[in-house]
């Protein structure tokens, strides 16, 4: 109710806002050091090299669209979709479930070093398969799983027909949009507090860092202003960056008719515009927590 009476009053509801996210947070505990801890443990694994060798798979080509929650996403999967060879399956989970079927056993990340051909043949098996499940006949799909940047490098070897692609977007914006809106119970749990939406922009982009130091051209970068702004540019360079000839449709993602599951979809269905730009200074002075989190933890911003 206090997320919808914001919706409804604006700023005069920013008070309702912010009870609403206490009581959010009061019934779903946010851990951000369980988080970073996590973060730490799987770079180690990776790092614990030699990797084994891997087999991979070139019969699909999967289109893993990840970034923060509010970034973008949404509205990336809705493009390439648009396309008639693509087939959106929206946030499944499955990337870092069959990724972590294998490199996390007994509370711990196995270390590369300890793992086999097989084993790395076992998460794609399992990721193939699920994707093939969903969607049966379809050459390319995108997966629009969140939290995919954590396996990036491993998804990019087992997969070299497809493609990793990462929206980046203002964080004032990115933390402006998940502090006023409701997520379902247990999920996003950083989101009900200022400063812990803060440290997971900042934990999400260094795990992006990460991944970028062991290979520049890891993912495929777009950026949520430029591609707003100028989708008549933006959207041509995304499609030939997947290897998909441009399509008209794909400059209309509003008429996909798809069925959209997450807090974008009214976004969606409204032709492309920048009017979301720089939401965040009209509630810069509520949002000064978070704001000079972000400075202190030197996330950047244009």
């Amino acid at each position: 109710a206090g997320f919808a009476l914001f919706g409804a009053l604006g700023a005069p509801g920013l008070p309702y806002l912010a009870r609403a996210n206490a009581l959010q947070r009061k019934a779903n505990p946010w851990r951000m050091a369980e988080r970073q801890a996590e973060i730490d443990a799987l770079q180690a694994a990776i790092d614990a090299g030699p990797w084994p060798e891997i087999e991979p798979d070139t019969t699909i080509a999967p289109l893993f669209v990840t970034g923060m929650p509010r970034s973008g996403t949404t509205l990336v999967e809705q493009i390439l979709s648009s396309h008639s060879s693509v087939s959106a399956l929206g946030e499944t989970g499955f990337p870092l479930r069959a990724a972590y079927s294998v490199l996390y056993q007994n509370g711990a990340f196995v270390p590369m070093n300890g793992l086999t051909s097989g084993d790395m043949a076992t998460i794609a098996q399992r990721l193939t398969g699920a994707l093939r499940q969903a969607a049966p006949d379809a050459s390319h799909v995108t997966d629009k799983s969140i939290q995919s940047f954590m396996v990036a490098g491993v998804l990019k070897r087992l997969y070299p027909r497809g493609r990793l692609i990462y929206v980046g977007r203002d964080p004032r914006d990115i933390g402006w949009s998940i502090w006023r809106n409701h997520f379902s119970d247990g999920t996003h749990g950083y989101s009900n507090d200022q400063l812990d939406i803060a440290r997971q922009i900042k934990a999400v982009t260094e795990m992006v860092s990460y991944w970028r130091a062991q290979d520049p051209d890891m993912f495929i970068e777009v950026s949520y202003e430029a591609l707003v702004r100028d989708p008549g540019r933006e959207i041509p360079a995304l499609l030939a960056a997947c290897d998909l000839p441009m399509e008209e449709a794909c400059l209309h993602p509003e008429r996909n008719t798809r069925s959209v599951q997450t807090l974008s979809i009214e976004q969606v269905r409204q032709p492309i515009s920048p009017k979301s730009i720089g939401g965040w200074r009209a509630y810069a002075d509520h949002l000064a927590p978070m704001i000079e989190t972000l400075k202190a933890l030197d996330v950047p911003w244009d």
